[in-house]
């Protein structure tokens, strides 16, 4: 934006930072590097490229791709003795970016927002039908070695029989809309399970539910089929989760009064 002519009250306004503050990351960037990012299914290894060799802070890292909606990733600066959040980078769609705590630190976050994105990108298109959480902690001593060449997984294959079994879950008949937030969820890496949610996730009043393998059928083998083959390429991040919600099933009805029943007659 400063670039292109726009005004510090205009770039405030778009970062959600006071003027004073992004002022000083203006001129924090006269320092900024160049870099060069190249994708790899391993979210650890992509962002690490990046990482600064002389960072003093732990590093979280966030992506989501949701399904027929805006995906969003996130990227904390962590103090390393109190834990505290030191700065904040989070953006929504490329137009929707909001910005936390020291200025100072937002031009060392930036590389590692474009290399969260770049990562969403490639592996949005292997996802369709399905969303995608994963999350990945990096320590100021993590480094970037060479990066191999792997096939990346692809998430497509999971999504007509996640939501089949999803079906096959809730009850029937039921009343429009509540399935809305009921969730399936495949949790990928050595501590794979298949859990049915419900409400806000990591709500501990909510406990999931586990669905054995005996329930899932052939979704088990499916997602067990991808989770052996991105252990044996060492591409799962710290916490990798797949999985499909109740509202991408049809739930039919105009009111929340009307009750989902698909083999219901129908009434004129």
């Amino acid at each position: 934006m400063w670039v292109r002519g726009a005004s510090i009250g205009e770039i405030a306004q778009a970062i959600r930072i006071d003027e004073p503050a992004t002022l000083a990351y203006l001129a924090s960037r006269k320092d900024a590097r160049t870099y060069n990012l190249d994708f790899h299914p391993d979210l650890r290894a992509t962002v690490s490229q990046v990482l600064p060799s002389s960072l003093r802070y732990y590093v979280v890292v966030d992506v989501e791709i949701i399904a027929g909606r805006d995906s969003c990733c996130e990227v904390r600066f962590v103090d390393l003795e109190t834990y505290e959040p030191r700065a904040r980078l989070w953006r929504r769609s490329r137009s929707k970016t909001v910005a936390d705590g020291r200025c100072d630190l937002l031009p060392l976050i930036e590389p590692l927002m474009d290399a969260l994105w770049l990562w969403l990108d490639q592996m949005r298109r292997r996802s369709k039908g399905v969303s995608v959480r994963v999350s990945a902690f990096l320590g100021p001593q993590s480094e970037s070695g060479p990066l191999q060449s792997v096939r990346p997984p692809d998430f497509r294959p999971l999504a007509a029989p996640l939501l089949t079994l999803l079906a096959e879950l809730l009850p029937v008949p039921r009343p429009r809309y509540s399935a809305y937030d009921k969730r399936l969820e495949v949790e990928f890496g050595n501590r794979f399970r298949i859990d049915l949610v419900e409400g806000q996730r990591y709500d501990a009043r909510i406990p999931p539910k586990r669905v054995t393998k005996a329930r899932a059928g052939t979704v088990w083998n499916l997602a067990k089929n991808i989770n052996e083959q991105m252990i044996a390429q060492g591409t799962i991040a710290d916490r990798l989760v797949v999985y499909v919600s109740g509202d991408q099933l049809p739930d039919e009805g105009d009111s929340e009064d009307e009750v989902y029943d698909p083999d219901a007659p129908e009434s004129w």
